[in-house]
């Protein structure tokens, strides 16, 4: 026993040596030979409890650097919110010297009535205090501001616009989320909270679902705000024009106090979904009509070996097969492109005579005859790396 006791490295360890000899313990040679060892215990306790003091006093207003999060406060653990994570931490440190005592008190009875016990009981009490204290302070602190921040942000409305960007945004306060969080934790650590923050607890949930679902919404708009090309925007015009005034809505009347927020929900997300996926539609085939002449820009239209050398009628005959199979290439391929152009066309469900899509169909012509050109230069870039290639032979 006496062996065990000096092989334990803390406080915690000694007590649990001695739970597990609590029968034998009781036997007054024993404990004789034992109350040695029960002061250096105490001792050890009463050494504990004075790092826990200065831990406490030196962090409680600025954390250490380098530990927790780092902030004019008690240390805060990484995903805690202010007012908890300061409560956690003050749990903490009661924790470490209060089990302890309890068990130091049940077990070593004979020690309390000597002097080093009643210094260490004395400076555990002072301690306890002050960390109730503590808790107490950080509470009321927190709870005096709950009602005025539930009240005010409930009333904000559901989205807000960026003046400089014209993009959307979800106007649930970070205030709004952090008071959720603190009321979350602060159950869990058996702490009352206020009538209000108990109220709003319950819809912590339907918050949660609400603002992801309009997340989405302002994702989706958003990008559509931002990849939209100019000659695109008045084929959607119409579109944008229903969603905008969907969004005002959002922006002006309805807040987080609001009982139709679901069918706010419901029915943006159906005129921006079908916008958004029109406009994917664009890109999508538009990006297949970019491919289709990337292919055709990356190969000549003058084909012929350089390491053979051509009588002229065989090379006219050689080069005429080759450039009718690919003219019958790029006419096939010409016929993609216009069946891309007819599923935009209807997937917009706009008239082929209507200004907006004649514009948009030009925008497209002057991207296929710059790939027509890109060709061309490709294939005059051949031609003249062919000839140097000659001139090169031919030289002396």
């Amino acid at each position: 026993l006496n062996q065990g006791f000096d092989d334990c490295a803390t406080v915690f360890a000694s007590f649990k040596l001695i739970e597990s000899f609590e029968g034998l313990l009781e036997r007054e040679f024993i404990q004789a030979d034992l109350e040695r060892k029960h002061l250096e215990l105490l001792k050890a306790y009463g050494t504990d409890l004075r790092d826990v003091q200065d831990t406490f006093t030196r962090q409680r207003a600025r954390s250490a650097e380098g530990f927790y999060l780092e902030r004019e406060g008690p240390p805060l653990y990484m995903n805690m919110p202010p007012v908890a994570g300061a409560l956690y931490w003050a749990r903490g440190l009661l924790d470490r010297v209060r089990e302890p005592m309890d068990k130091l008190t049940a077990m070593l009875k004979v020690m309390l009535e000597s002097e080093e016990a009643k210094e260490v009981t004395k400076a555990y009490g002072a301690l306890f205090s002050a960390i109730r204290d503590f808790e107490a302070e950080q509470h009321a602190g927190w709870s005096k501001d709950v009602e005025t921040i539930s009240q005010a942000k409930l009333k904000q409305p559901l989205l807000r616009r960026e003046e400089a960007t014209q993009l959307l945004a979800v106007n649930f306060d970070p205030e709004l989320v952090c008071l959720l969080r603190e009321v979350k934790y602060l159950l869990e650590l058996g702490h009352a909270v206020p009538d209000s923050a108990l109220h709003l607890n319950k819809s912590a949930e339907t918050f949660r679902v609400q603002r992801g679902s309009l997340q989405l919404i302002v994702g989706k708009y958003n990008h559509i705000m931002q990849t939209m090309r100019a000659v695109e925007q008045p084929l959607l015009q119409s579109q944008l024009k229903q969603i905008d005034k969907q969004l005002e809505k959002g922006q002006k009347n309805l807040n987080w106090r609001s009982h139709s927020i679901d069918d706010f929900v419901r029915e943006t997300t159906t005129l921006v979904r079908d916008a958004y996926d029109t406009l994917l539609e664009l890109h999508k085939n538009m990006k297949a009509i970019e491919e289709v002449l990337t292919k055709w820009a990356a190969e000549s239209l003058i084909k012929r070996k350089p390491t053979k050398t051509y009588a002229p009628e065989e090379f006219e005959e050689e080069h005429k097969g080759a450039l009718a199979a690919r003219y019958a290439d790029i006419g096939q391929e010409g016929k993609n492109v216009h069946r891309l152009l007819l599923e935009s066309n209807k997937v917009l469900k706009v008239s082929k005579g209507a200004p907006t899509w004649r514009a948009y169909v030009e925008f497209i012509n002057d991207i296929v005859i710059d790939g027509l050109a890109r060709t061309v230069a490709y294939s005059l870039e051949t031609l003249n790396r062919s000839e140097e290639h000659t001139s090169e032979l031919q030289s002396p």
